[in-house]
């Protein structure tokens, strides 16, 4: 008899609970007609099957006999209880890992914390779009270091479309694509999670950022692999991303970032590659300290 049976017959067992303990055909007989409801299945009655004539027991044994019936009753309703609990523990099991790519409202949340970006030459022309990103601490921007390229100003424009104030530059090197931007306390921006270590194959991956200018556009795929090329180490992935995407940060299905959009490989299709975040922290890390100490602040 599966799980889904003896859940069937519990709510038999809480209203002949009483009849258990007059005798063991009260207990066959219910559990006969449950079975039978359940199946669809015509089932003898109990009473009709060629059994050993019933007696009635006296003094001691009719003691041990009603204490046995008691011990089964007890046995039969304890373990229905004990599959309704295991089943719902499974349920809410199940709830809890829910991936962050199929939860709309993590994924709003998390947006809030990626601005788009638009880089200005010495001339006021607009050289370049890109994404970037809160981490770690309320004071730290990271975005890629190709986008910022003959910079002069950038202006970073909210989920909601609010314009951003952005700080100094305090790092950028051209062989990671890493830029660090500090951020004032009052940006209204709430640094996003970042995992320590590297992603697996096959593992979701979520990006988002601001497509041809289009304010954090949301694509999946799944994470590829790890390319080392023998300098540096790339997170490969198939989540799809353009031009404006750059700087923009890849999530895990647990919704921490694990790196950042960088480019596409254009020998492959579909193939594009992400720094790993862990790269960013040593620098956003030290950015972070420096913030807690100036402003007295926690991360």
């Amino acid at each position: 008899m599966n799980k889904e049976r003896l859940t069937v017959l519990f709510p038999c067992l809480k209203s002949r609970c009483v009849s258990f303990s007059r005798g063991g055909f009260g207990l066959l007989r219910v559990f006969t007609a449950a079975a039978a409801k359940t199946t669809g299945l015509p089932l003898p009655d109990p009473g009709e099957v060629n059994m050993p004539e019933k007696r009635r027991l006296t003094g001691a044994g009719n003691v041990w006999g009603r204490l046995a019936v008691l011990i089964l009753t007890l046995s039969a309703l304890l373990t229905v209880v004990w599959l309704r609990d295991d089943a719902k523990g499974i349920i809410v099991k199940g709830a809890a890992q829910a991936s962050f790519a199929d939860d709309p409202d993590a994924i709003e949340r998390a947006a809030a914390s990626v601005v788009k970006l638009d880089v200005y030459d010495r001339y006021g022309d607009r050289i370049a779009t890109g994404s970037g990103f809160a981490a770690y601490s309320p004071a730290v921007l990271i975005t890629a270091a190709h986008v910022i390229v003959n910079m002069e100003e950038m202006v970073a424009t909210s989920d909601s479309g609010e314009t951003v104030p952005v700080g100094d530059l305090i790092y950028a090197n051209k062989d990671t694509d890493l830029a660090v931007f500090e951020l004032p306390a009052d940006c209204g921006l709430t640094p996003l999670p970042c995992a320590e270590e590297y992603p697996r194959r096959g593992e979701k991956a979520v990006a988002i950022g601001s497509q041809f200018g289009c304010i954090n556009l949301v694509t999946m795929g799944n994470v590829c692999g790890i390319w080392n090329t023998g300098k540096d180490d790339w997170i490969l992935f198939t989540a799809p991303v353009s031009g404006g995407n750059s700087g923009g940060p890849v999530f895990d299905g647990e919704g921490r970032v694990i790196g950042f959009v960088s480019g596409t490989y254009d020998k492959g299709q579909n193939m594009n590659l992400a720094v790993p975040i862990k790269k960013a922290g040593i620098i956003a890390g030290q950015v972070a300290d420096w913030y807690e100490v100036e402003s007295g602040a926690s991360r």
